[in-house]
């Protein structure tokens, strides 16, 4: 069976669409996350966007797995100490709903005090410690309550379908 035959049978199983961008990019859509695969390539790479590490051999199988799963937790990465207020500034321009729970974020510096959980934080969609990017693509507001307890985790994805057993 081809590849791309294959990725559209799992895909299909887990309830997943197949985009094809060009003859060697295909997107894993429809489930948590998003997955580029490139099964035509000699590396048959795929990763999860908004990551930063590609992972190389990857069966069509796997593709969509990791469309359904959150990657693994990386290597302690060091911190950097960017300002994050033009971010924060930004996406309250947006909305000042929490992305994770919904409930109106405020900025005490702007705003005066508030409740110390509803404090305006910049979060990350994907955490930094599983390969997400520091990058404003991967930035979220969130509530404190929210950010904190989410940690490197990502809940979200908790109520995916069981993995592919052969």
């Amino acid at each position: 069976m081809s590849p791309i035959r294959a990725l559209e049978k799992y895909a299909a199983v887990k309830g997943l669409r197949i985009v094809r961008c060009n003859e060697h990019h295909f997107q894993i859509v429809g489930g948590p996350l998003l997955v580029n695969y490139y099964p035509m390539t000699r590396n048959s790479s795929a990763y999860v966007a908004g990551t930063r590490q590609a992972i190389k051999h990857v069966t069509p199988e796997r593709a969509v797995e990791m469309a359904m799963n959150a990657p693994k937790v990386q290597a302690p990465i060091a911190k950097k100490r960017p300002t994050l207020t033009k971010h924060k500034r930004r996406l309250m321009k947006k909305s000042r709903l929490c992305y994770w729970c919904g409930v109106t974020t405020f900025d005490p510096e702007r705003d005066g005090p508030c409740d110390r959980n509803i404090v305006a934080t910049v979060d990350h969609k994907i955490p930094r410690s599983r390969g997400g990017l520091d990058h404003s693509n991967n930035y979220v507001l969130a509530c404190k309550k929210c950010n904190e307890g989410r940690a490197n985790e990502m809940p979200e994805l908790r109520n995916t379908e069981p993995s592919f057993s052969n």
